[in-house]
């Protein structure tokens, strides 16, 4: 099966030139990647989804976006269109960093409305789901998981369900040293596989991508990736360094 290993760019580039010389380091060294089991994708900032648009026009390399609203167009103040990100040449997009729960006040209704939107005009969605250290120590993991597949995939089609990604990022362990034990991850794949089988279907629980994020770096990108179930990852840090980042995809390439 196809693994996606995925750069979140946020927005650390304070320039355009900053931006372009990490794109054009990128592609050249995308150029000893020879599998084609592997989607590699990059979610620069807004500002610049129409410049890398271009650089990686052609390229192995898809681009997507960080957020976007839950409306194609109106009044809304500061949104982004998701007819304005496919129209740039977005594939996909993220739904639910718990950053956007964290500093914007998003909640799962929310992203379901996100989620609604993406199928509207034909982006792929990556939504992420996890809990946050509070909710691990009082046990809450499985129900937190499963409350917010139940919310954030409510009343999608089922041939587009089948398209979206799941990326499992625990709170607790953004930005951290090292990514959750890979014992932790393995168990709340089968859970999400197992909770997706309650809700839907064997097919579906099977087939649906999951991947991992949260402090994925050269190191534990071989552990992770390993694990049954396992079907890539999202790399913030170690993105931003080109060498680092193209080793974790190496390193996919080869498992």
């Amino acid at each position: 099966m196809e693994k996606i290993i995925g750069a979140n760019l946020k927005i650390y580039f304070k320039d355009k030139k900053e931006f372009k010389e990490y794109a054009q380091t990128l592609i050249k060294e995308m150029d000893f990647i020879k599998s084609d089991s592997l989607k590699v994708y990059v979610l620069p900032d807004f500002l610049n989804i129409p410049q890398a648009s271009e650089i990686f026009k052609n390229t192995k390399i898809n681009i997507g976006a960080q957020d976007l609203f839950w409306e194609d167009s109106g009044p809304y103040t500061g949104a982004i269109s998701p007819l304005l990100l496919k129209d740039f040449g977005c594939t996909l997009v993220f739904v639910g960093h718990s950053e956007r729960r964290r500093y914007f006040n998003e909640n799962d209704y929310i992203l379901n409305k996100k989620v609604h939107a993406c199928y509207r005009v034909g982006l792929i969605p990556i939504v992420l789901i996890g809990e946050t250290e509070e909710e691990r120590s009082y046990g809450l993991t499985d129900i937190i998981i499963e409350k917010q597949i139940r919310i954030i995939l409510n009343n999608l089609p089922y041939d587009f369900l089948k398209n979206i990604v799941i990326m499992y990022e625990p709170v607790w362990a953004i930005g951290k040293a090292d990514a959750a034990t890979p014992e932790i991850i393995e168990k709340s794949f089968k859970f999400i596989r197992k909770t997706l089988l309650k809700i839907y279907d064997k097919n579906l629980s099977e087939n649906i991508k999951v991947i991992y994020g949260g402090s994925v770096n050269p190191s534990n990108a071989s552990e992770i990736l390993k694990i049954k179930g396992a079907d890539g990852l999202g790399v913030t840090r170690s993105s931003l360094n080109v060498r680092e980042f193209v080793k974790i995809i190496r390193i996919a390439e080869k498992i």
